[in-house]
């Protein structure tokens, strides 16, 4: 009996570790990066603006919405934060795709969550290339991106 309690705990322990792992990982790292909002206007049409920001020489525009479930095995590391202006928001992180090792992809999850829907931003390089697109991001169909 005691054999058979002792077994039930530790499945349910491993049951709960295992959950645990497919929690989004919100800590920032030691040197995070403050991401700076900018504007983009597109080429092809100076009406069609975009709030921006830049990473490893690549801007970034929102391009879809959340689908689905997104969970830590779909995001990878913490990079760093949004900077709007001289504000630093501490509850929005930024992180790459574990699925996009060019690093086509951006996500900018809220940590308070749940209010805030995760957002996906596409590099502008990318415009007019077919690459693929994680399935849990739905197109919200902005100019630049058709």
């Amino acid at each position: 009996m005691r054999q058979k309690a002792f077994a039930t705990a530790l499945l349910l322990a491993l049951l709960l570790a295992a959950g645990c792992t497919d929690r989004i990982d919100y800590r920032l790292p030691a040197n995070p990066q403050a991401f700076i909002g900018s504007d983009f206007v597109n080429p092809d049409n100076p009406d069609d603006a975009y709030l921006s920001f830049t990473y490893n020489g690549r801007t970034y525009i929102p391009y879809g919405a959340l689908q689905g479930r997104l969970t830590g095995k779909d995001v990878g590391p913490c990079l760093g934060y949004l900077l709007g202006g001289e504000v630093k928001d501490d509850h929005t992180r930024v992180f790459g795709l574990r699925a996009d090792p060019d690093g086509h992809w951006m996500a900018i999850i809220s940590r308070d969550g749940f209010m805030e829907q995760p957002s996906f931003w596409r590099a502008v390089d990318t415009v007019g290339q077919d690459i693929p697109v994680p399935e849990f991001i739905i197109s919200l169909h902005y100019d630049f991106w058709e």
